[in-house]
């Protein structure tokens, strides 16, 4: 395996280093806002922080502005690199990103 070729019957170990994850003071819940551009609407499904369970039905609005005032007050533009990667996917036209709610903000969510 010195040229750098892969042989059969050898599996590749690739590592990957976890980043630590630390909650924000005041976060009860994190969840994971998956958005998407259809028409002339954005459709908004929430889930568990896994992705995998869904965890109320789509919300649609309008504007892609009320989708980023809803990141905004969910405390998901904590950084430059967050605020950067969702403009990023609303203008391509998809993307999720982690809501970081108090425990008022997802009762509303789910009751919703």
């Amino acid at each position: 395996m010195a040229d750098g070729k892969h042989s059969p019957g050898r599996s590749q170990v690739r590592r990957v280093q976890l980043l630590a994850f630390s909650r924000l003071p005041n976060v009860a819940q994190c969840v994971l806002l998956r958005f998407e551009r259809k028409g002339n609407r954005w459709f908004c499904d929430f889930y568990e922080s896994s992705g995998v369970a869904r965890i109320r039905e789509t919300l649609i609005y309008r504007s892609s502005e009320t989708v980023v005032s809803l990141a905004m007050r969910g405390g998901a533009i904590i950084n430059y690199e967050n605020r950067v990667r969702l403009y990023r996917e609303m203008k391509i036209g998809h993307g999720s990103i982690l809501l970081n709610l108090t425990s008022e903000q997802y009762n509303k969510l789910i009751a919703a």
